[in-house]
């Protein structure tokens, strides 16, 4: 048996669930208010929108320590999965904030739920959007701005990181300016 109790935690509206036998206490977000999807029925984003390609480390021992802060100013580059942990809290607050639903999805899911972190080898972040009507949602509603993140299409729904993303601050030191050279 669980009891439902209504509490504030840290500035956030949250629910606890307290276990009745064992009294131990489950802290869940408050659900975020969904947006109504009636008129949104087609929207095309972009191909490439403004995406940016960056460097980012994958062999610093630090990047295995998924609660240490993304240093963007470091002498070398920040953490490929920190980077990507910035990405989904920034994902995740957006969607919710604009009320429309998605899921953790394959190895996000698996990280998640194994370490409570984005899996440090990972490059990428795994969602699932559950209709048309919610991609067609985003893409009208999403503000590339404020994120630093844009909704592109390249045969499938993605987000990449643009110029703003963190506030600038990825871009000012590790920006790779011509992706096509660095790769050769």
């Amino acid at each position: 048996p669980v009891t439902s109790i209504k509490t504030s935690h840290e500035d956030t509206s949250a629910t606890s669930l307290v276990h009745v036998a064992t009294g131990n206490t489950i802290i869940e977000p408050e659900k975020c208010h969904m947006h109504n999807l009636s008129n949104y029925t087609s929207a095309k984003a972009p191909y490439f929108a403004n995406c940016m390609f960056f460097n980012c480390s994958k062999v610093d021992e630090s990047c295995n320590d998924g609660m240490l802060p993304t240093n963007y100013d470091g002498p070398s580059p920040p953490c490929c999965a920190h980077i990507l942990r910035d990405v989904s809290r920034i994902f995740d607050e957006e969607m919710c904030r604009l009320g429309l639903k998605y899921s953790a999805a394959f190895g996000t899911l698996l990280g998640m739920r194994r370490a409570n972190q984005i899996i440090p080898w990972t490059i990428d972040l795994d969602y699932i959007i559950p209709s048309e009507a919610v991609v067609n949602a985003m893409v009208a509603l999403w503000d590339a701005k404020r994120t630093g993140l844009a909704h592109i299409f390249q045969d499938i729904n993605r987000i990449c990181i643009t110029p703003g993303f963190a506030g600038g601050k990825l871009q000012r030191k590790w920006r790779i300016k011509n992706p096509r050279r660095a790769r050769a």
